[in-house]
């Protein structure tokens, strides 16, 4: 649920402040300029798709029936050590974060 989102947006995020990169042959007569910036309402575009799919306050909001069959896997095994310390509900808030931080690094990166 999260992680997929996060491989959608991620393309999206590199829309904002983006080129485009045209590897036309020499000589072409409709041949394009090698580096384009994406236009500025494409770059709108991508913002506004990734604060409303992201960073929105109702971005990662999810059933909670279904976030309550996210249960623990408790299975062990002689080979394997305890399984059962620790907290044993899913992690929901920490993945959000680690989406949400990695599209931010992704926008602000200085190497784009």
């Amino acid at each position: 649920m999260v992680f997929e989102r996060w491989i959608a947006l991620l393309p999206v995020s590199k829309s904002v402040g983006g080129l485009f990169v045209h590897r036309d042959h020499k000589g072409d007569p409709n041949a394009r300029m090698p580096f384009v910036p994406v236009p500025a309402a494409k770059q709108r575009a991508a913002v506004r798709l990734l604060v409303d799919q992201a960073f929105d306050e109702d971005a990662f909001r999810f059933d909670p029936t279904t976030l309550n069959k996210l249960a623990p896997n408790r299975w062990s095994h002689w080979g394997m050590g305890s399984l059962y310390s620790g907290p044993i509900e899913f992690p929901v808030a920490g993945l959000v974060e680690a989406v949400q931080t990695n599209l931010l690094v992704s926008l602000l990166h200085p190497i784009r």
